[in-house]
């Protein structure tokens, strides 16, 4: 198998930042959505998407990297096309991924008790999913949050 590194989010996207309080859960949320929007966006054609650590001076971080046979010209080609393309941002379904791998991390079953609207429509507001990622960040930065921001986002 060869490989071509493809980055750990779509390149106008921010990334978790090595060394941040939370670096290797985001990191982890961010690949796996990035992998699967890569999947979506170019099909899999016989290749494999999947996460690659890399040694960095103040640890390890990963990337996404696209396999091919290199015995496969076709496959060689169709990832050349992925890494000659690759998305600026994140696609709905991307987004959905991340904000419910933060929601898993972030709270307990018992503090969110109902499906968020974007887990159960096939069309997800982004500006909705943009909302709940700084709402979580504010958690995070021990920041209040009350229960109106909370069920504003419920369905």
């Amino acid at each position: 198998m060869d490989q071509f590194f493809l980055g750990s989010t779509p390149c106008m996207e921010d990334c978790a930042q090595v060394g941040a309080e939370f670096f290797h859960q985001d990191e982890a949320i961010e690949t796996y959505a990035y992998a699967g929007q890569l999947a979506r966006q170019f099909g899999e054609k016989g290749l494999l998407f999947t996460s690659v650590t890399f040694d960095h001076e103040f640890g390890q971080y990963k990337e996404v990297a696209v396999q091919f046979s290199e015995t496969s010209q076709e496959q060689y080609e169709h990832a050349i096309e992925i890494e000659n393309n690759i998305p600026e941002n994140w696609d709905l379904v991307a987004i959905k991924e991340i904000i419910a791998g933060l929601i898993r991390r972030n709270f307990s079953s018992s503090e969110v008790t109902t499906k968020f609207a974007w887990m159960k429509n096939d069309v997800l507001d982004v500006e909705q999913g943009r909302r709940l990622v700084r709402l979580i960040k504010k958690a995070r930065a021990s920041e209040p949050i009350t229960r109106t921001e909370i069920l504003a986002l419920q369905a």
